[in-house]
């Protein structure tokens, strides 16, 4: 990581996509990881958790986003804007 941060960055990155293409497999599939376990995951992360809420807002998966990212704090993050705009006057149940 100390020699390399931008190889170090790109692993992550793509570690980070790979769970979260788990998560919206259909359960009936092998490799499917219930959502909760990759939030777990993230925790700490806050840009995985944006992405995982973005990836979920964009399959119409609106409750599950809305709850990710108001139970971690995500609209103090300048990449969270465009959620806290989605998400502006929706009812979260």
């Amino acid at each position: 990581m100390k020699y390399f941060p931008k190889l170090y960055e790109i692993a992550e990155r793509n570690a980070n996509f790979y769970m979260i293409s788990r998560a919206l497999n259909p359960q009936e599939k092998d490799d499917h990881m219930p959502l909760n376990i990759i939030e777990d995951n993230f925790v700490g992360n806050p840009l995985a958790l944006i992405k995982l809420c973005q990836e979920l807002h964009k399959r119409n998966r609106i409750n599950e986003a809305m709850g990710i990212f108001f139970r971690h704090g995500l609209h103090q993050f300048p990449q969270g804007t465009f959620l806290s705009r989605a998400f502006a006057g929706q009812r979260y149940d």
